[in-house]
């Protein structure tokens, strides 16, 4: 199951929790509602390109999707840069 937590229209970092295992995937979008959506689409379509969270989810994993950080969007260079220090942050 794929649970969209947020409904962030604008830039930003976000999350997508595996409440059963733990596992957190993190990434960022100048659109994150856009995004979530197609992560959901790639899920349940089984075509995601990430095996482990695509492997999770056909199991019947609880996905969480969140949003970490908002950015404006003049702050979209910023992007990535903030998702390294969010992932750096999770290890």
């Amino acid at each position: 199951m794929f649970e969209k937590l947020t409904t962030h229209a604008g830039s930003g970092i976000y999350a997508i929790q595996n409440t059963d295992n733990g596992k957190w995937y993190i990434g960022s979008s100048r659109e994150v509602n856009t995004r979530l959506e197609a992560h959901r689409i790639a899920l349940e379509g089984n075509k995601h390109t990430s095996k482990d969270m695509q492997t999770d989810y056909n199991a019947g994993n609880h996905l969480a999707a969140v949003l970490l950080e908002p950015l404006p969007v003049r702050a979209s260079k910023a992007l990535r840069w903030r998702e390294r220090i969010r992932i750096n942050i999770a290890i």
